[in-house]
């Protein structure tokens, strides 16, 4: 595997969206662009492939951040979605991944959403539309205040996570606990490094195999391997004492000091975030690009066993760990 940082040699960037600097022209569409959506108007894009309306919707996107600091823009590529629930599950991923996990705790978000549907649906909570066409203290309808009751109840449900208890309705789709505003819960199993290269020096200066651990801030998956196979205590002590836990996250958007430029099967491609770096760490050294992906390696980055994906059995994962241990020993 070869990372070699690089600055663009070539302006003429012909795929993807760089920066302002690196876009020509179109500065009507934009201005037409950024006027609609600060006027809430809905916009539709038309034009043959490949004439750059995503570098164009990505630009409009740029300037409206520096315009507006509490602006939120989400990008979904919804080309490989192949029904609604592959198109719900990706949005809900792409919402908890860049709106939740960056602007506030996930259980706070989720309280105050759950409260104010409930006190809106039971009538409690008005608003003054409400009143167009009826009386505004109208009572709302039974199915409507039954509605309510559960998401009043799912509320109260979630407090006891902003103390960091186990919500386990929900622990599949809450970000990492490591990533919340506010947690008391000091039994979570943490990655020692988030970064490859830095653990791997550790663990060989400690003398102990590393176990990488390929996750994802929007996987379901490795919320639900967190919280059904990494609370076990026989496990957690594995993970924290035997091995140099590294955990990667394939979908962290920090942008890389410079650009990557990397060759895999026989394409180049950039590398312009963390989370590609790993998933491209991921994918030339082991062969694979599913999350969760758990990998455990001696001080060279040399497989000891065989990989473990998602599978919510105790044992079994202790079954790997142990391999893993015995074949660093031999």
């Amino acid at each position: 595997m070869r990372l070699s940082n690089k600055k663009l040699a070539n302006p003429f960037v012909y795929q993807g969206y760089e920066s302002p600097e690196y876009f020509c022209d179109r500065e009507a569409e934009t201005k037409t662009l950024l006027s609609h959506l600060k006027n809430g108007r809905n916009i539709t894009l038309i034009s043959p492939r490949r004439i750059g309306k995503t570098g164009l919707i990505k630009n409009t996107f740029y300037h409206l951040k520096e315009e507006e600091n509490d602006a939120i823009c989400l990008y979904l590529d919804i080309f490989a979605t192949k029904n609604l629930n592959d198109f719900v599950e990706q949005l809900g991923v792409m919402v908890i991944n860049d709106i939740v996990r960056k602007n506030a705790s996930f259980f706070e978000k989720t309280i105050a959403f759950f409260s104010a549907l409930g006190l809106y649906l039971i009538g409690k909570l008005k608003f003054q539309v409400d009143a167009i066409g009826g009386e505004i203290d109208k009572p709302m309808p039974v199915p409507c205040i039954m509605l309510g009751l559960c998401s009043l109840a799912f509320a109260v449900y979630m407090v006891p996570g902003l103390w960091g208890a186990p919500c386990k309705a929900v622990s599949a789709f809450a970000p990492p606990i490591n990533t919340q505003d506010f947690n008391l819960n000091t039994k979570t199993v943490e990655p020692a490094y988030k970064d490859y290269e830095m653990g791997m020096a550790a663990a060989k200066a400690q003398g102990k195999p590393v176990l990488i651990d390929f996750t994802g801030f929007g996987c379901v998956n490795c919320r639900k391997m967190e919280a059904s196979v990494w609370t076990d205590a026989n496990v957690a002590d594995k993970l924290t004492q035997d091995y140099v836990l590294i955990s990667l996250y394939v979908d962290d958007k920090t942008p890389l000091p410079q650009p990557m430029e990397v060759t895999f099967n026989g394409e180049k491609r950039t590398l312009r975030t963390i989370g590609d770096k790993w998933s491209y760490l991921q994918a030339s050294k082991f062969g694979a690009n599913a999350q969760p992906f758990y990998v455990a390696v001696d001080n060279d980055g040399n497989p000891l066993t065989a990989a473990f994906s998602f599978k919510e059995d105790v044992n079994a994962y202790l079954e790997f760990l142990n391999k893993g241990l015995d074949n660093y020993r031999k």
